[in-house]
């Protein structure tokens, strides 16, 4: 199971983060150029950011409780 330590390292390896730069860039120019493309992706975004909001208070729990446990293998 992949947790967020693992998401972190592979972030660091150069050719992921330089791709990853990359469609950032292309995100922002494509986002900036029209309000016809800028107004769903605010909207996808918002979306996106309570989502992982409302996902992080629900796993929180599970998580500490996983760790407290003696199973920090998972995570």
């Amino acid at each position: 199971m992949f947790g967020f330590q693992t998401i972190a390292c592979l972030r660091d390896i150069p050719v992921i983060r330089s791709s990853t730069n990359k469609l950032q860039d292309v995100y922002v120019k494509a986002k900036n150029k029209s309000l016809l493309i800028q107004l769903p992706c605010n909207l996808v975004e918002m979306v996106a950011d309570k989502s992982l909001k409302i996902a992080s208070m629900v796993a929180n729990p599970f998580v500490k409780s996983l760790h407290g446990s003696g199973n920090s293998s998972l995570f």
